[in-house]
Order: C-alpha cells, then structure tokens, then sequence
C-alpha cells in the first residue's frame, strides 16, 4: 500500500487532520497495535480505579464521569469472553497497579511495592494484557476518538485554543527494510521541544509503523504520572495516569 516511509508518514498526517482514527490504525504493524491498544487499556484501568477517589472527595466531573462511561462501553464491546490465563494475569496486574496508585492519593503511602519494570517488561506486558481483546485494532481506533475528544473539552474548558497543527518535518534514514524518522522543529521557537521518532519496516514491498513511541518513553510517562498522584496539589481533583 505505502512504498516508501514518506508515504506512510503522509498518510499518519492526513489521518490527524481528519480524526480518521481507523487510518491511523490500518498503517501500524500487529505488535505495536497491540502495544498502543494496552496504553488505552491501562487509561480506562486508570479511570476506573480514580473514580472512587473522585466520588470520595465529591469532586464528582461531568467530562470525566461521560468519558468514564464511554471507555466502559467501548471495553464491554471488545472484551472477549474466554481470554488466555496469561492475558487475564496481565490485566489483573494492571488493575492491582492502578489501585495502589489510588491507595497511595487516598492513604499517602503504598499498600505494596510495585513491580520493577524494565522498558522492554512493560512494553511485552501492555501487549500481554490486550490479550483480553477481541479486537485490539478496532479498540485503539475508539479509544483514540474518546481520548482526543476529552483533550479537546478539557483544552475548551482552560480557555485554550485549538492548536493550529504544523506539518511535521522528518529527517528519514532507510537502511534496507528498516527506517527511523526524526521530527525536525517546524519553527525557531521549537527547537527546545523533544523530536519524536519514529520506526517504520517493510515487508512483502510494504511500508508500515513498527513502533510510534520507545518503550523508555512510555515507561517514563507512567512512572511520572505516578508520582504526580502520589502528591497531588492542595484542592486538586485527581487525574488517572496515562
């Protein structure tokens, strides 16, 4: 479909303008649907486990509290019936996480240590625990369409504008099936901002994404959303992790 790195990442722009969530999907590979389809999986997890503490502090939110209920349908869709013992293990572990995050909000403490995960551990234990999808492609598609809906609503509601996106400058270097795409600053004022890299790989004449995000990047984002709930400021309303 896409015979070169640009092309799919081309297509990964025209999908953002859009909201064309299901394009987005149809261009990475298996792995790392899976991958990205248990980050959303440990968002809803998250939510879950930070509406008691909502509740508790009678913070009660009307955006939260709708996009609550939309995750619980979209999980209750694409759940299946019968996963693997492995998968189910690896949701469950999820869902212990995400409650001694809440403990900790609740009691300034934690119930248990915390596994030690490695970058590499964590990245095979979101894509263990998708397992318990019927349809993990399908699910990361809806899950992105919810999540940047809330984005939007909570950008609306700090009186923020909408962000005019900026077409991303890549730097692309192919070696053989294989390429690494580095966002390049689109403005002078941008250079103090993170790149992001991107790896892609062809198979069967076929370019697609292998990975969107490193996996020291998505651990380090939900270790730091961790240690922001584990001291939450003054009269602030709690925040599930990512």
């Amino acid at each position: 479909m896409f015979a070169t790195p640009r092309e799919v990442l081309d297509h990964i722009a025209q999908c953002d303008r859009q909201q064309d969530f299901a394009g987005f999907v149809s261009v990475i590979g298996d792995d790392e649907a899976l991958r990205l389809a248990g980050m959303m999986l440990q968002t809803v997890v998250s939510f879950e486990s930070v509406s008691g503490l909502v509740e508790q502090l009678g913070a009660v939110d009307e955006s939260f509290t709708s996009t609550l209920k939309e995750f619980r349908v979209i999980l209750d869709r694409y759940r299946a019936k019968e996963p693997s013992p492995e998968a189910t293990a690896a949701y469950q572990r999820m869902q212990g996480a995400a409650a001694n995050s809440t403990f900790i909000q609740l009691f300034k403490k934690s119930p248990v240590d915390e596994q030690v995960w490695t970058p590499e551990s964590y990245s095979r234990h979101l894509r263990t625990a998708a397992g318990i999808l019927t349809d993990a492609r399908k699910f990361l598609a809806e899950m992105l369409r919810v999540t940047k809906a809330l984005e939007a609503d909570e950008a609306e509601s700090d009186g923020k504008e909408p962000k005019a996106a900026n077409p991303t400058k890549w730097d692309i270097q192919v070696k053989g099936d294989q390429a690494v795409a580095t966002s390049l600053p689109a403005a002078e004022n941008d250079k103090q901002k993170k790149s992001q890299t991107v790896e892609l790989r062809r198979e069967n004449g076929r370019w697609y994404i292998s990975s969107m995000i490193t996996d020291e990047e998505i651990l380090q984002a939900v270790q730091s959303a961790r240690s922001d709930e584990a001291s939450p400021a003054p009269n602030e309303t709690p925040r599930p992790s990512p």
